[in-house]
Formats: C-alpha cells, structure tokens, sequence
C-alpha cells in the first residue's frame, strides 16, 4: 500500500518489538514476560503527517471528511461528534477531537495517542516489569531538520519522531543547558536499564503509569486519558477481527482513502 495512505492513519512503519507491532501485540507468543521499556516522543506523526500536508492549514470539512473515510460513519460520529440525546434533541456532548476550524493539531493528537500513547500501553498490558517514557524536545538548529522553514510541523518546535535517539547519541551540539540536561537523562535511563533496571522511572504497571523526559521545565505534554485509549483499544479490537475476516468489524473505506491521498498529492505537485 502507499506509504503516504498508511501516514494518513499513523505511520508507514509500526514501532515493532520482539516482531510484535504495537497494533497486534497478542498476535504471536514471542514477547515475554521480560523487563520492557518503551519510550515515545512527544509529537511522533508530525513528519508523517507532513508528508501529505506539508503544513497547510485542515479546514473542518476536510478533517470529518478524513475521519469518516479513515473509521467509517459510526466511529468518526464517536471521535469528532459524539451526539447525546437529551430529552427530545440531538446535541453535542463532549468529544475527544472536535473540529476546531484547523485541525492540524487535531490530526497529531488522533494519531498519537491512537498509535504511539495507547498503542504503547497495549504492548504492555502483561509486563509485571515495564517502564513507558515520553519524550519532549526540540531538534537542536545544528541538526537543519529538513521541516524547520514550515510554519506547522517544525521539528525545531516539536519533539518529532526520533528526537529521542538524536539526544541520546548527542551527534550534534544543543542549544541549551536544558536539551544538555535532557541527553544526559535519557542517555542514563536508557543504559542503565540495560545494565541494572536502574532507570529511575515509575513502573508503568501496565501501561497505565507514564514517565516524562524533557528539555524545558515548562513542557505542557500530558498523555492520552484513560477513556481516550479505551476508545482506540475498541477500534484496535474492530481491526484485529476485520483482519480475521468479520466484514462487520471493517470501517475504513481504503479504496477511497487511496483516491483521495492521490489527489493530495497531485495537488501538491502542481
């Protein structure tokens, strides 16, 4: 399939562990009950998402549009929408991703707490000894990440995918004592995981416990709520039992998913 069609929904390549992708990890029997850690950034599809957009404005139309091709009437309605009935009317309650006129923003947090947040925490469900990081910096300006002329999108404002590995290997030089700082931890929680479990984190119990690493003291960063990935663990449930063949668990329209990412990026080329 199209990278740029699976970049609409996540990323082209899944994080994997063991061979277990964070979407199926009860696939197979090869992850073991072993001390895990797993860590993520804090913004991980912005330069997926840039692929198709390259950080052009979503207007709401496009965005439930996307929604309803991506998870199908049902699901969207509950992501975007979710209508309550009170006494004789239909009105909007409470949603997850409202549309909020441009939804670029909208369209990160979809993908990462569907993908990268609760995803993670899905891997870990059976870990009696687990440790889940977020990760929040920014690319250091000695990178020239190539995103950084974008107005949305700029790894230089963002803490993109692999910003972790960046700081740990500490290629380039910081910007900050604070992004110093932010090496120098992950670089010691990670190694030290490896030779003792000494990390200093919070076990994850299961996933349901995250640890934070950042750069600026500052940092707004939270993790997806407890209701938000019951929500995507439903849809990874309608996922799994499409791929066994229950036509009534499928949602997504791919067909038109992969017309329309054709059109964006004909678009883009003119």
């Amino acid at each position: 399939m199209d990278l740029t069609v699976n970049a609409l929904f996540g990323t082209p390549f899944a994080p994997i562990a063991d061979n277990i992708t964070a979407f199926n990890p009860f696939r197979n029997k090869f992850q073991q009950n072993i001390p895990t850690m797993i860590g993520i950034n804090a913004d991980e599809p912005v330069t997926f998402l840039n692929m198709i957009f390259e950080s052009r404005p979503i207007n709401d139309q496009y965005y439930v549009t996307a929604a309803g091709l991506l998870f199908g009437e049902n699901l969207a309605q509950e992501l975007l929408i979710w209508l309550k009935k009170i006494d004789c009317c239909i009105t909007n309650d409470k949603t997850f991703y409202p549309p909020i006129g441009d939804n670029r923003d909208q369209l990160l947090k979809i993908e990462q707490d569907a993908i990268f947040d609760c995803g993670s925490r899905r891997l870990l469900e059976d870990q009696s000894e687990s440790f889940m990081y977020i990760f929040d910096a920014v690319s250091p300006t000695a990178y020239k990440h190539w995103s950084r002329e974008y107005e949305w999108g700029n790894c230089e404002k963002k803490a993109c995918h692999c910003t972790d590995t960046g700081y740990f290997f500490g290629k380039v030089t910081f910007d900050t004592q604070n992004q110093k700082n932010a090496a120098k931890e992950i670089r010691s929680t990670i190694t030290n995981f490896i030779k003792s479990k000494d990390t200093g984190l919070k076990n994850s119990m299961g996933g349901t416990v995250q640890n934070f690493i950042f750069s600026e003291p500052n940092s707004s960063v939270q993790p997806a709520k407890k209701e938000i990935c019951v929500f995507w663990d439903k849809v990874f449930g309608l996922s799994e039992n499409c791929a066994k063949g229950d036509e009534n668990s499928c949602f997504a329209d791919w067909e038109k998913i992969s017309q329309a990412v054709q059109y964006l990026k004909s678009k883009s080329q003119q």
